[in-house]
């Protein structure tokens, strides 16, 4: 029995000295140095043939940009008819630094890259009134279409020549 004492006492000083289960995230996932805890970040894959069942990765956390990518540059249209008659209500043009809307000019104060797409905080400034809004910009796989999200409204304009 004294073993089994023994071996029980090792047990929950090592469960105390460690923090213990019921301390699990009660401190942030980052530590100071941008490095995430050791017990946040995913477990290995295993090895084919291991018998452990493989662990996929995550999706990969959006990264901040300096500026808009510059695939998304360009002036976009309803269709390819309003690219050659002129500017519509619809058009925008994308630069590294704003989008330029029919009516407004919006300012990117940041913006992330999540896959094929792009979201933006943007400071707005049109028809003497200024505002704030996040927007996403999501490329086709042929980067001729952009599709603009905002506030849940998705608008598909074509890249113009």
């Amino acid at each position: 029995m004294p073993k089994r004492r023994s071996f029980l006492l090792a047990v929950l000083l090592s469960l105390a000295a460690c923090g213990g289960a019921g301390d699990r995230g009660t401190a942030p996932p980052e530590i100071g140095n941008g490095q995430a805890r050791a017990d946040d970040r995913a477990p290995p894959a295993a090895a084919p043939g291991s018998g452990r069942p493989e662990v996929s990765a995550a999706a990969p956390a959006p990264q901040p940009l300096a500026a808009i990518p510059e695939p998304f540059h360009g002036t976009w249209e309803a269709n390819q008819a309003a690219c050659a008659t002129g500017p519509t209500e619809l058009r925008l043009t994308v630069s590294g630094s704003e989008l330029r809307f029919h009516e407004s000019i919006a300012t990117v104060t940041s913006i992330e890259e999540d896959g094929d797409s792009v979201s933006i905080a943007a400071g707005f400034e049109g028809e003497g009134e200024r505002w704030a809004r996040d927007l996403r910009l999501r490329l086709s796989a042929d980067g001729q279409s952009l599709t603009v999200d905002i506030a849940g409204t998705g608008t598909t304009r074509v890249r113009c020549s």
